[in-house]
């Protein structure tokens, strides 16, 4: 099941005043902190340590994110710790 959901482009004066007035509500939802440290990209062009190797969220989401209930995944969990059960 899919549910679009539109995502709106604002100007930078928008989107200012929206963490202005975010910031006011309680839980703060957007701060302008918030919106000020969104506008730096959070990625480097550095290699990646201890062997890890980037991939898309699209790539690799389903694997743990699957229409799996806790109980689903049972049996997985057991044969990856080599208990098999048998009949069920």
């Amino acid at each position: 099941m899919t549910c679009a959901v539109p995502v709106i482009g604002l100007p930078d004066g928008l989107s200012w005043l929206q963490a202005a007035l975010l910031g006011m509500l309680p839980g703060k939802v957007l701060t302008l902190d918030s919106y000020r440290s969104l506008k730096v990209d959070s990625v480097c062009n550095c290699p990646f340590p201890f062997g890890i190797v980037p991939a898309a969220l699209e790539a690799i989401a389903q694997g743990y994110l699957g229409h799996r209930t806790p109980r689903a995944r049972y049996q997985e969990m057991r044969e990856h710790a080599r208990r098999h059960v048998q009949g069920g």
